[in-house]
């Protein structure tokens, strides 16, 4: 007789669709947070460079993941720079990194 074993209820993440650019930039990113002496070592670099002593570690840090209200956020800011031929962290009317990502629907900020 077969039996089935009752799971919890799970949140299913939805797949996420990167740029091949995307994609390649994340890996590296996350290559970088596993092992940062290596890393640097790699490139040649301080972990240091342009900033105080001590304020990175060289600890494995954990990877990112991707979310598409993050990507989605950042695709549009790139679009809205190019169309109106800016470089800016902050938009010309004001809008900042933490409203972008609001607007965009991503919850999850802690700081």
């Amino acid at each position: 007789m077969l039996s089935f074993e009752q799971l919890e209820s799970r949140r299913l993440l939805a797949a996420v669709a990167l740029t091949n650019h995307e994609q390649l930039l994340l890996e590296l990113i996350n290559r970088g947070r596993a092992a940062p002496a290596a890393e640097v070592a790699r490139y040649g670099v301080s972990l240091f460079q342009g900033l105080p002593a001590g304020t990175i570690t060289t600890a494995p840090k954990q990877p990112l993941a991707p979310n598409q209200a993050l990507i989605n956020a950042a695709r549009a800011h790139s679009q809205d720079m190019l169309d109106r031929n800016y470089f800016a962290h902050k938009h010309p009317q004001g809008d900042d990194f933490g409203t972008r990502i609001a607007k965009a629907g991503y919850k999850g900020v802690s700081w």
